[in-house]
């Protein structure tokens, strides 16, 4: 199994995705340089589809990972808007959940069928995240999925001319602290999802063969409208 590889830029941008050592941590090391020509973005999305076993394993679960961001730019400070955006998001068709790491606290976005949540994440350091997608399906009031898009989502504005980095470290699972005794039978799954997702991360970002797979689907609709929502906090 692979991860999908996604990623859009102009002819002056470029992309790179290694692994690295940072603080003593190993590392998936992302970085973009937006050569700021025009308004276009250039980002990296990786892409893996969770179903069955392991996309119930993930809803009994709650998700831990440790982020690191760099320093807000020049260009955020001279801008209305997020003009950098680091985070993970999934997408099941009809619900897409993002959550951004922020090194600015702003308050959860949400609209019928997309939902934003930002974790505060101070710059320039390791902070270690948990994500329960199980509570905000259920403070949504959205229906559980049959299958979804588990997504690493990095992205540089025109505006944010220059090199721009971004690390993640070691996904984990805990069970959730209200998770029925039938739901901890399905604990023998978490292996399946910590193998399709961490494992093969660190696989991709070590091969030189083609691990990564272009092509991973993406909607248009919700990565405008998550952009859309990084303008309009700030301005807020």
């Amino acid at each position: 199994m692979v991860w999908d590889l996604d990623y859009g830029k102009g002819a002056g941008d470029q992309i790179r995705l290694e692994q690295a050592t940072l603080s003593g941590r190993n590392a998936l090391e992302m970085q973009l340089f937006q050569n700021g020509t025009d308004d276009k973005w250039v980002y990296v999305h990786l892409i893996q589809k969770i179903d069955a076993a392991r996309l119930t394993a993930l809803f009994d679960m709650e998700l831990s990972v440790w982020a690191f961001a760099e320093p807000p730019c020049s260009c955020k400070l001279a801008s209305n808007y997020q003009p950098v955006i680091f985070g993970i998001e999934t997408n099941d068709g009809t619900h897409v959940l993002t959550f951004i790491f922020s090194n600015t606290t702003y308050e959860l976005q949400q609209l019928p069928t997309h939902r934003i949540v930002f974790l505060p994440t101070p710059p320039g350091e390791w902070t270690l995240h948990t994500i329960d997608l199980a509570r905000e399906y259920d403070n949504a009031q959205w229906e559980r999925p049959d299958q979804l898009s588990f997504m690493i989502i990095f992205e540089a504005a025109g505006s944010a001319g220059g090199w721009h980095t971004a690390y993640l470290h070691h996904f984990s699972w805990t069970l959730r602290s209200n998770t029925t005794p039938a739901q901890q039978g399905n604990e023998e799954s978490t292996p399946l999802l910590r193998q399709r997702i961490e494992a093969e991360l660190t696989i991709a970002v070590r091969a030189q063969a083609p691990v990564f797979r272009h092509g991973g689907e993406r909607s248009v609709e919700s990565i405008t409208l998550r952009r859309s929502y990084a303008k309009e906090v700030v301005m807020s």
